[in-house]
Formats: C-alpha cells, structure tokens, sequence
C-alpha cells in the first residue's frame, strides 16, 4: 500500500480532536493495547476479507483470497492457530453457531470453465486449532462467483445459501448435511450483496444487484424451496457493488443505500414499497442495531467522492415510526479516507461504534453525538473489522509496510478524564515522512505548544537533546542517520522539563521506491572501448544512487533526480558483447533499479553495393563495405577466403573498398562477405548475391502454332554477350542449343531468336517451347531458370447460328474464339464424331469466323460439331452448333 506523506499531521490533528471531546461526562471507549496475528507471507487479505470472532470472544477466523484458505487465530494469544485450503481462492468467511457445533461456510471461486467448479466448503469449526470440512458443496459446472462472493448458512445450520454471476445469475440453496442442491431461483442479473433474515420458522433473503439496480426478496420454505416475494428499484438512483442490504430487528423492513443517488431508503420486506427515506453524500456499506432504550439505529459509512467533495464518515440514522433522521455523525479530520472496504460495527448497547479507515487509524465515537472517543494508529491501511462484546476487542484486516496481518486491538468503557493541561502537544513533524536508508542524519522540526526551555524529544523511547525554536513554538533535533536503516514508523515524544510527556507522534520511515532507467546514452559503443562517459535517464533517483556497469559501482555525479553521469572504464568495455547497466543504492543493497543493455559491438557491416553489375561469370569487380567500427588493419574474408590485403582499402571507420576476385564469381548465388578487426573480432556475415540470367518474359507472349521463321524476343536481367540458348519442345528429353545464327544478343536484358529450318517443327503444333539461357565462364556456364513459352492453336468457344439482318432468306454461322489464322477451315461432324464436311469460311478474323448458310440449310446443321483447322493442320477442340433463340 501507499504510504501517506500527510498522515502525521492528520494524526496530530486527531489528538487535538481527541482531547477536545474527552471534557465530556458520560462514558467513552478507549482503545487499548493491540497485538498482530502474523499470517505466512503468502496469505493476503484483500478489502473483502471479513473476520469473523466466535460467541466466546477467544477465536476468530478469516479467509485468504490468494491462498485459497480459511486461518483461525486467537484473539487472548495474538496467535495463528490452524489454517484449512478450501479452493484456489477464498471468499469471506460465514460463522453460525447452533447445537454446540461452530459451523463457517467459505466460497471458493475456482475454475467452471477448466472442470474445475466453484465451491462452498462447510467446516467444523468447533474446535479452532483443528478445522475440519463437514461436507463440500458444488455448484453446477456452469455457475460461476467472484472472489467477493459470500455463503450464508442458517441459524441452524441446515441449509447454505450462495447466489452465482455468471453465466445465468441464480440463487441456489444446498443441504448442509447431505451436500444435494435443494433449489435453485434465477436472478435478473449478477448479483452483488447478500443479506439472510429469520426469525421463528420464517427465513428471508435479501439480493441485491448493481447490474440491475435492483433488491430483490426471496423467501425460504422449509423444505428449501425459493420463492421471489417483491422486487425494489430505488427511483433516480443507483446502486453499487457494496450497497449491502441490512434487516430491522423484527425483518419487516430493509434497508437499502444507493452510494450514486446520496440516499438511504426503508423498503417494506413483504410488498417492495419504498416507504422512507434520507439524503446522505455517498453513503456505502451500512449496519442496523438497536439501542438499550430500544430505537432502531442505522449507520451507514460515506466515503469522500470527487464529484461531492464532501469528507468521508459515518452517519446516523434514527428508524422510527416509518421515518428516517439524522441522528448524528461522525466526520473525522480532513485528509482522513475511508474505502468501500471500512465496515461499521456497534458495541453491545449501541451507544458507541467502531469503523477503521484507510489511512490505518481505527476510531470509536458516540453514537449519540457522533464525537470521537478514542481512536489507534494501526498500519498503513485497515480493512473490515470485527467485534466481540464479550471480550471487548476488536479484530482488524490491516495493511503493513511487511504485509497484511490481524490487528486484535482491546478496548474499555472508562469515566471521563481531564488532560493535564501543562503536558505538551505535537501538533506537527516537519517532515513527517523520509525515506529508508539515508546517507546523513535528519533535522527534524517538531512543532506544538507547552515546549519551554529543557524539553528533548523521545525516540522510539530514547531521550535526544532539543533545541528551543520560534518563541518556545517549536523544537529541532539532529536524529542519527541508523534510526532510518529500517522502514516502519518513529515514536515521537515532547518531555517537558518537569516530565511531562506528550502523546507520541509517527514519523514514517518508508521503503524507497524502486529506481526506474529509462535511457542510457550511448547505448551502444564500438569496441573494444576506451574510457567514456555515460548519461543515465530515468526517475526516483536518490542521493545514494549509483551507477552500476558490470555489478561495478562507478563514481556517479547526480545531475538531477533524473539525470545521473559516470566515466566507464576500459577495461568494462574491453570485450565484445554486453553489459548490464543498473542503478543501485550505496545504503540500501537491495534497492535497484530495471537492467539495461551497454552494446559493446565489433566490426559491423549494414550495406554491400557493388560497383559493377554482380552477374556470375563476369569476372572480378569492386564492392563497397559500409557499415561501423572498421579498424585500421581490417580484413575481409569471402566465402571463407581472406582477400588479399592490396586488394582492400578502408575509408574511414564507416567503409571498405574491396576487389571481389574472379574466382569467386565463377557460380550464382551468395556470398559471405566478413570484416575481421585487428583484434580478432569479426562481424556478422553480410551476403552479396551473384546474379544467374533470368527470363522474365517473351516478346510476343505467345507464339500461333504453324507459324515458321518466327523471331521471339527473349527478355529478362543479366544476359551476357557470349549467353547460349537451349530449347526444348514439348515431350522432348533433351534441350537442343541453339546456333549461333539463330541467336542474336541485343543487351543484358533482351536476345532475339529466329526459329528457322528444322525448328520451326516446334511450333508446329500447340504445346509450349521451353527456353534457358546459360552464360558464359570458365567452366560449362553459369544456367538460368528454364521458362516455357505457350504455343497456341485455334480456340473455339461458341458457334451458333443467327439470322442476317435485312436478309430472311439467309442465316450465318457465327464462331468466336481465337488465335484463327487466314486459310483456316471449318470442319463438321455428327453426333458419331463422323466427318461430314468441309466448309471455307466467308469472312475470317483473329477472333471470329462467319459461314453464310440459306435459311433451309439450318435443319441439316442441327445436333452437329464443329472445330476449326489452322494451315498445318492444327485443330481447335470441337463444340457443339447452337441455333439462336430468335432465329426461325
């Protein structure tokens, strides 16, 4: 938890309040002494951790939502006595005792959706150092709590009740003895604060939800059976997740506060009318209690919200004769908080109550003027509280700087006491708050009233000397700087010169905050490094903060609180690779901050640009190296052969100039290009790639079979003068290489190829020709990518007959398609695939053919096929004739 740099001076405040109010002459409660109830560290208790404390006022018990346990602890011996898992997490604890038994019911939310379902374990309690679960009742594999859901038993123990969220919001009642779910009532929505009524034979439920904005009143048969009674919705308002329904003494009414609409309401149980009502600003979490003179008294906890800036507190509200008022109230000091978390709790008669706040001051007050009687710092923040009136103490959920604990505090119902009036008064530390681990001592100014000349301070029980300041207003005292070697709070004490002592006063000594770094500079150096400086940026630096490089102190200047300087060695910096760099604390050696990586990096290449086209085969050529950190003396290694040192030129740390030899452009592919240091250190291999012929594509993109003495233009990258030409046809199984002048080389990215005499066979018919292009060098070439180029026939893909315009006594036989060359025929067969005749076309294009047939020849052409043949015999595939649906 937070610390509060203000809580001194808030405390301070609340003793001047203290003593103001104890002039009064009726009998107050004071708070006595307290113990803590250490729990193991991994027992957390969040703000919905409930204590609860048995009848006899000797135990108590609380459950660990982390932990997954119920823990049972003694309120005489401070002691933990017996923990239980009950789940993967815990929800609050309920207690009954009936029959000489001391029943707890523990929800556990677990995992539904992982098999694993939600839980209420039913222990017997009876004997606190040995807990024992009765029975284990499991709700149905789709119902599913939050870890703030609460189990309820009946006064007898028979039945326990527990309302699920999701995925369907219900209400279900279990068998206590047997574990069988006896019923089961669905919900408008999720529900949020349960409160459980009986009296006699008759046991009511009351269930709110904020989702709903909704209170809803379920009674119980006794067989178990739940039945909805009424419903209330409170008009122009709303109600939150810890608006908690409370009961009258004789359960006719229900009380109900709606924290977004500043209002208590009173709600008939039998009808869910709203009856009364009261304005109070924010009202929260709220307990009903009668008084010895039998008035029915509310209290209702605020809490301090933005929008109202109206202070947190407590207010009291009279219920009687169907009406509601304002009692009194209780408003501590400003700076005081209370969270939803901070439950009310009356003493036995009512005359006085009890609430903790989350500040971590626990107060009691009258409830009949709502002034404070008497109140205890307890830790950094309180939680709920229980009470017994048996043993008059309390038992508190309270957060520490070491963790979360139970605070058992004792109070007492004494006769007003004057103050001596001469005793002196803190009313102020300056500061009030430090942080743990200091390098020097502390100037501490402590102001008041009734200070004169030979007062001194007590610390922590110790006398220190003081000196008399601002007309006998003020002391200062030099503390030693061991006093904040450990967090926690400072007692603080005036003695005066005659021994009187004032009431002690906290100084917190607080744990530090971690350093945070968000930036060094450089980040990154070349290597091996000389001395340098480096600049860290981050926050919450202190003036014992360090620079750490290594797990090595440096010497640090503090520039700022965010800024901090130090010169790195060499010898930090001397090898390639990384180093860690933190921020840690000269006092404090476990305060550090987030680790950062120092590069420290070797010869580093970024770029390979050759100076001349990188085609494999082309012999030798220059490339330049660009990149970090290359030395005088550097060398550069190509596919593991160092080149020689005249053929390698540095300019500058940024760049190399070096002669890629011929040898090693001989193939296509890449190459590992290193830069080695005079140290040894290499970089990463960069790879510069040699580049094969490629062909990209063909010029026309097709070729018309039966063509002859065509020139295609083969286009691409990297063709050198000198490339060979290889051609295949279809269903060869071998490439045939071209003569020389079938192939002319027009530049590195176009050769034109002449298919002449015998390969014009290649095109004869449809298929695809597939070429290659091979360069030249020293050995049998360096070969490109084959790549087919398609050949193509005629391609039909509709013939059908339609009447000519103007002309009735003709129709035209229209074929579309493509790739039709002059002198192509048209070829007709009947349903046997017999050929029945040959026609010449009339008009003939690259994509349509026309045949002009009289109107009494359209019977005969019926149920035929046709295909088109190109000169040499190439044939399109065959389709059947269609009649256009307005031809006659």
């Amino acid at each position: 938890m937070k610390a509060n740099p203000k809580l001194a001076t808030l405390i301070s405040c609340v003793m001047v309040m203290g003593l103001a109010v104890a002039q009064g002459s009726s009998d107050r409660r004071k708070l006595g002494d307290k113990r803590s109830v250490a729990l193991p560290s991994y027992a957390i208790l969040d703000e919905n951790a409930q204590p609860v404390v048995a009848s006899s006022g000797k135990v108590g018990f609380v459950s660990s939502v982390t932990a997954g346990s119920l823990i049972s602890f003694s309120l005489s011996s401070g002691k933990m006595l017996s923990s239980v898992v009950v789940g993967q997490t815990a929800g609050p604890v309920n207690l009954v005792e009936s029959a000489g038994r001391r029943l707890l019911a523990v929800a556990a939310v677990n995992s539904p959706k992982e098999g694993h379902p939600a839980t209420v374990s039913i222990i017997d309690a009876t004997n606190a150092a040995q807990l024992d679960l009765k029975s284990l009742l499991v709700l149905p594999p789709e119902a599913q709590i939050t870890q703030t859901t609460r189990a309820l038993l009946t006064r007898d123990g028979k039945f326990c009740l527990i309302a699920s969220s999701f995925d369907q919001a219900a209400l279900f009642l279990f068998d206590v003895e047997t574990g069988e779910m006896r019923s089961r009532l669905l919900l408008l929505e999720r529900p949020s604060e349960l409160a459980l009524f009986e009296k006699g034979r008759s046991r009511v439920v009351a269930v709110t939800s904020a989702v709903a904005n909704s209170l809803s009143v379920i009674s119980i048969h006794d067989d178990g059976e739940l039945m909805l009674t009424c419903m209330f919705s409170p008009s122009g308002a709303r109600l939150d997740e810890y608006n908690n329904p409370a009961f009258s003494a004789d359960g006719r009414t229900i009380y109900i506060a709606s924290s977004e609409g500043d209002r208590l309401f009173a709600v008939d149980a039998r009808s869910g009318a709203e009856f009364a009502s009261v304005l109070i600003a924010a009202p929260q979490r709220l307990i009903v209690a009668r008084s010895a003179a039998g008035e029915e008294i509310v209290g209702v906890t605020r809490i301090r919200r933005p929008v109202n800036g109206k202070p947190g507190g407590v207010s009291l509200i009279s219920s009687s004769g169907g009406k509601l008022a304002v009692k009194a109230e209780f408003t501590p000091p400003e700076g005081i908080e209370f969270s939803k978390g901070n439950n009310l709790v009356f003493d036995g008669d009512a005359s006085a109550a009890f609430i903790g706040s989350d500040t971590g001051i626990l107060f009691a007050f009258s409830t009949e003027t709502g002034e404070l009687e008497s109140y205890q710092q307890l830790g950094r923040g309180l939680h709920r509280i229980a009470l017994s009136e048996k043993a008059r103490k309390l038992a508190a959920v309270c957060s520490t700087s070491t963790g979360d604990e139970i605070v058992i505090v004792g109070f007492d119902v004494v006769t007003p006491e004057e103050p001596d009036p001469s005793a002196p008064t803190i009313t102020a530390l300056k500061p009030d708050t430090v942080e743990q681990g200091r390098l020097s001592g502390l100037h501490l100014v402590v102001k008041g009233t009734n200070f004169g000349e030979g007062s001194s301070l007590n610390v922590n029980g110790v006398e220190v000397s003081a000196s008399l300041l601002k007309d006998g207003t003020a002391l200062g005292a030099k503390l030693r700087r061991a006093l904040f070697d450990s967090a926690g709070d400072l007692s603080i004490q005036v003695k005066a010169s005659n021994g009187a002592i004032s009431a002690p006063a906290a100084l917190h000594v607080l744990r530090p905050s971690d350093p945070m770094i968000s930036e060094i500079r450089p980040q990154e150096v070349p290597g091996p490094a000389s001395a340098f400086v480096l600049r860290v940026s981050g926050e919450k630096f202190r003036d014992s903060s360090v620079i750490s490089v290594g797990d090595r102190q440096l010497d640090t200047e503090h520039r700022s609180p965010t800024e901090l300087r130090a010169q790195v060695p060499a010898d930090l910096v001397s090898s390639i690779g990384k180093v860690k760099v933190q921020i840690t604390d000269m006092r404090l050696d476990d305060l550090k901050s987030n680790e950062t990586d120092l590069t420290i990096f070797g010869p580093r290449i970024t770029e390979l640009t050759p100076l001349a086209d990188a085609v494999a085969g082309d012999g030798g050529f220059n490339l330049r190296i660009g990149g970090a950190n290359f030395r005088n003396g550097a060398t550069v290694e190509i596919n593991g052969n160092q080149v020689p040192e005249g053929r390698v030129r540095r300019n500058g740390s940024k760049a190399l100039k070096v002669w890629v030899l011929s040898r090693l452009t001989e193939e296509a592919g890449k190459l590992a290009v290193v830069v080695r240091n005079p140290e040894g250190n290499a970089s990463e291999p960069g790879e510069l790639e040699l580049f094969a012929p490629a062909i990209s594509s063909f010029d026309p993109g097709q070729v018309l079979a039966g063509l002859s003495n065509v020139k295609i233009a083969v286009l691409g990258s990297n063709f050198r003068k000198g490339a060979r030409v290889y051609v295949a046809g279809v269903g060869s199984d071998f490439a045939r290489k071209l003569e020389r002048r079938q192939v002319h080389f027009r530049s590195q990215g176009r050769i034109i190829v002449t298919f002449d005499d015998d390969l014009n066979t290649l095109i004869a018919q449809k298929g695809v020709v597939e070429f290659q292009v091979v360069n030249p060098n020293r050995t049998d070439g360096v070969p490109g990518v084959a790549t087919n180029l398609k050949v193509v026939g005629p391609e039909v893909t509709e013939a059908l007959i339609k009447p000519v315009k103007g002309d009735d006594s003709h129709v035209q036989l229209q074929i579309t398609g493509a790739n039709f060359r002059d002198k192509a025929v048209v070829e007709f067969f009947n349903e046997e695939d017999i050929l029945l005749r040959l026609r010449v076309p009339e008009k003939i294009r690259d994509d349509r053919i026309v045949i002009v047939y009289r109107r009494n020849k359209v019977e005969g052409l019926l149920n035929q096929k046709l295909r088109v043949v190109n000169p040499g015999d190439v044939k399109s595939d065959a389709v059947p004739l269609k009649v256009e649906s307005d031809t006659p």
